[in-house]
């Protein structure tokens, strides 16, 4: 049988004072919520829209603009990233494609 070894462990830990500047993260917040709001509004406004893609459009509007009147957090904010780029791919017909299809814009 081996002997017993005894090791013993010291952690030294440094506290460093961190400025967390909640006032500028809401601003940055609201700023990208204010962007979304412009893009939804323009895809629901967009009669060429298919009705369905506009009615979610206005679906996830409401939510941002509700979100404006509440604390938000990073996460809610990609969340809500998220489901205008699906969306928006949706409505391009990539999501349900799986591929982008190119337009031809020249006439």
């Amino acid at each position: 049988m081996e002997p017993e070894v005894s090791t013993r462990l010291r952690f030294y830990v440094t506290a460093r004072r961190v400025r967390i500047d909640p006032e500028a993260k809401r601003v940055c917040y609201i700023e990208r919520l204010e962007k979304f709001i412009d893009k939804l509004d323009r895809m629901a406004s967009n009669t060429r829209v298919p009705r369905k893609t506009r009615l979610r459009a206005v679906e996830i509007m409401v939510k941002t603009i509700s979100m404006c009147y509440s604390i938000v957090s990073d996460v809610e904010v990609e969340q809500l990233e998220a489901e205008l780029k699906e969306l928006e791919e949706e409505d391009r017909g990539e999501a349900e494609t799986g591929y982008a299809i190119e337009e031809n814009t020249t006439s």
